[in-house]
């Protein structure tokens, strides 16, 4: 059945959990959670330990509990904006211009392209670090101090201008693998990407478990000026509320499931599911590494650790392809933006 100009497809009135409009794509629960924790468990995991350390033992957790159920029920309502009135919407620009009015899918689409381009930098950011760390590890295998590194221009070193360098490098990556144009098409990349969320997860977590300090932490956090307390406590609920972004991608990645089943039925189940695993990643990686590291935790969980190296550089490996899967795959603000 062909879409309307509007993006969507007419459906004939019935219950809306049966209904379908049978379709030759590919797309099923498993390669649907693949694109959520992929889209959900990025590099603001590993900030998640700092965030309960200005929080403390009790508020942080509860916080991290608190967005976990927001997001999940914020995902299952949009789920069932796939289908309103009989018809069937390919993308969430498509559904808020005709479900509320043109003015105002403009204004959130705009939000959400704007949404998404912040991710990218992030992201960008990450992949440029990390190829810096990479081979600033690389470097110490071979004998290097840590001055030597800092200073030499091959390791990538933060004084010879290694942050800008690894953020060129990673570009020119990008430009090379960024030409697929269906999200359909990329279960296998966002396979990959949840691969490698999970590798960098279970490194902070397992460093985490095995240098665990009884008495790191506190109640109430960190201990500060009020200044300070005040920014790092709104700068900590803001990294857990974003560590859970995915409605600004849900519409699309609902638009690549087979029919039947209902697409409705399937996007509940996967978001129930994908969202789950990422708040028991999200409460393990940020609990271990507060009591690891307490109130001295990094900003980064990583950068508190300087061994196992292999370990180290196995995390940042797989920071890195997750970078590049992130900005390769076709939910690109740019897409998103021509869509409209």
């Amino acid at each position: 059945m062909p879409r309307s100009a509007s993006g969507r497809l007419d459906l004939d009135a019935r219950d809306i959990s049966q209904q379908f409009v049978q379709n030759e794509k590919t797309g099923n629960f498993y390669t649907a959670s693949m694109h959520v924790i992929c889209a959900v468990v990025g590099i603001g995991v590993l900030a998640l330990p700092q965030a309960i350390a200005y929080l403390g033992w009790i508020a942080g957790p509860l916080c991290i509990a608190f967005f976990w159920l927001t997001t999940w029920l914020s995902s299952v309502l949009l789920a069932s904006l796939y289908l309103v009135d009989g018809k069937m919407y390919s993308g969430y620009y498509h559904m808020v211009n005709d479900v509320m009015s043109k003015k105002q899918g403009f204004f959130l689409s705009s939000i959400q392209v704007l949404n998404l381009l912040l991710i990218m930098m992030a992201y960008a950011i990450t992949g440029g670090l990390s190829v810096s760390q990479i081979a600033n590890t690389a470097c110490t295998y071979e004998g290097k101090t840590v001055e030597e590194v800092e200073t030499t221009s091959s390791c990538l070193g933060l004084d010879a201008g290694g942050t800008w360098k690894g953020i060129l490098i990673f570009g020119a990556a990008e430009v090379l693998i960024s030409q697929i144009r269906s999200l359909e098409k990329t279960g296998w990349m966002s396979a990959i990407g949840a691969g490698c969320s999970a590798v960098y997860s279970l490194v902070a977590i397992i460093i985490s478990f095995a240098s665990l300090n009884p008495s790191a932490g506190t109640l109430g956090g960190i201990s500060t000026t009020a200044a300070n307390k005040v920014f790092g406590i709104f700068n900590a609920i803001g990294t857990m509320a974003t560590s859970f972004t995915v409605s600004v991608v849900q519409m699309e990645i609902q638009d690549t499931l087979r029919q039947p089943p209902s697409p409705i039925t399937q996007m509940k189940k996967t978001m129930s599911f994908s969202i789950f695993v990422s708040f028991v990643l999200y409460m393990l990686v940020g609990c271990s590494g507060y009591g690891s590291q307490g109130n001295e935790v990094a900003s980064i969980i990583l950068d508190s650790f300087e061994s196992p190296r292999w370990a180290l550089l196995l995390a940042y490996c797989a920071l890195l392809l997750l970078s590049l899967i992130h900005i390769s795959e076709p939910t690109r603000p740019e897409r998103i933006a021509f869509a409209v």
